[in-house]
């Protein structure tokens, strides 16, 4: 094998690998559906339906003339895909998005479907970006803030959670959320910090156990050799 080829699939796996392992955290739901801007070489309209009592959305995606990795999606306007009434646009600049990759998921559990647009996403999988959740009542998207807290947005629809996962330093310091919603507002459960300590070589975790109200009722640490312990 030839040198260059050689340093060329070993770099595939080092970024194959590191998806995975943001994967096994925080991909606990299968079912969503994902765009990525490196499937999209020109303008791109695509269809969806939000919800049973919604009929089909179109949304069209606009590629930026000189596009980088960073900011791939100019705007994206959505039509109500029947009579071609324009419901919502959302522009990259005005809106402050970095318009990279789309997923569609119910990310607040009521029977519609949400959108998440975040960037490009680090080597390690560390996702930044803003969930739109779908209004039944007005039918169009509303950006939830309290997304924007969070890092690489998943979630696991059997059990109604969302989850936020972040890490670096090659896996050795990561940050793992659990959230539930309470009374209808998004609140923290769980949190699970790790990061490796050289002097005492163990990695240290710091779990954090929350009540309905948001607030700390229990910090527990532990030191173990193992990289990924599951707590």
């Amino acid at each position: 094998m030839k040198k260059p080829l050689f340093t060329f699939v070993i770099f595939l796996l080092v970024i194959c690998n590191s998806y995975s392992f943001e994967y096994k955290y925080c991909r606990a739901d299968t079912t969503y559906d994902m765009l990525s801007f490196y499937t999209l070489t020109k303008d791109t309209v695509l269809y969806r339906k939000t919800g049973k009592d919604i009929p089909v959305y179109e949304f069209y995606l606009e590629r930026k003339n000189n596009t980088d990795e960073w900011d791939a999606i100019k705007s994206i306007t959505i039509k109500d895909s029947a009579t071609g009434k324009i419901i919502q646009v959302l522009d990259s600049q005005k809106d402050s998005l970095f318009i990279v990759n789309m997923e569609f998921n119910d990310y607040n559990f009521d029977g519609y479907t949400d959108m998440y647009l975040y960037d490009a996403c680090a080597v390690l999988g560390n996702c930044f970006g803003k969930v739109f959740l779908f209004d039944p009542k007005k039918k169009i998207f509303v950006r939830e803030k309290i997304f924007e807290e969070m890092t690489t947005v998943c979630i696991d629809d059997a059990k109604k959670e969302v989850y936020s996962f972040n890490q670096c330093c090659g896996g050795n310091e990561s940050d793992s959320r659990i959230y539930r919603y309470i009374n209808g507002k998004l609140t923290i459960q769980k949190q699970v910090s790790k990061t490796y300590s050289d002097i005492q070589a163990k990695y240290i975790y710091t779990v954090k156990e929350f009540n309905n109200m948001g607030k700390v009722k229990t910090t527990k640490v532990i030191k173990s050799e193992d990289p990924e312990l599951d707590l």
